[in-house]
């Protein structure tokens, strides 16, 4: 393979070759890898990966969705509509969001915070739910990087509802520092998201 241009992700069509011979590998190592692999070819080509994505999806074995489900994780949470479809969560289901909760509204340095709400599921039909919580952590400069925490995948018969929630840790993470300042809260459910509220930082004593 050529050298890389600077600045310019290279052609992934060599690899999607050889990853395509290997997604029905019987090892479950060797599919997991073809899955980080489509991962990481989505960072820089996320159109080519779902292109595969939905083609591979057509008569597909429960072991190649799960490979599919884990290579398309990065837009998955990000909400990407063809994605979803892809592992089954329509993105225009008809579903709503009630009773959100955010507390405390102001939280301690290093506490925890609680998220929360409810999933309706309003139409007709039932609806494959992927739920998530994406929440504006404050940087050090004072703009705001979202994060998406998965709450849930679960399927809701209609007039069903179902409770998601999660306890998040504002401790500093090797991975993540905190900032104070305000944090606002989302809920995302199939890609559709919903205003939570938001839940002030305070600074440390």
């Amino acid at each position: 393979m050529g050298a890389q241009t600077a600045g310019v992700p290279h052609d992934p069509g060599p690899t999607l070759e050889l990853l395509e011979l290997l997604r029905d590998d019987e090892s479950e190592y060797v599919r997991r890898s073809v899955a980080n692999h489509l991962n990481d070819i989505g960072k820089d080509h996320p159109e080519r990966l779902v292109q595969v994505a939905e083609r591979w999806a057509i008569g597909a074995s429960p072991n190649r969705i799960a490979l599919l489900r884990h290579a398309l994780r990065s837009l998955l949470k990000s909400g990407h509509s063809r994605a979803l479809a892809v592992v089954g969560h329509a993105p225009d289901a008809s579903i709503d969001v009630r009773n959100p909760v955010v507390t405390p509204k102001r939280v301690a340095w290093s506490a925890r915070v609680q998220l929360g709400y409810e999933v309706v599921n309003t139409g007709a039909t039932d609806v494959s739910v992927i739920a998530e919580c994406r929440v504006g952590f404050v940087r050090a400069d004072g703009s705001v990087s979202t994060k998406a925490f998965r709450m849930g995948r679960f399927d809701l018969a209609p007039g069903a509802t179902r409770s998601v929630s999660k306890s998040l840790s504002l401790a500093d993470l090797s991975t993540r520092r905190h900032y104070p300042g305000v944090h606002p809260v989302e809920a995302q459910v199939n890609g559709q998201r919903f205003v939570m509220g938001e839940f002030r930082l305070l600074a440390p004593d």
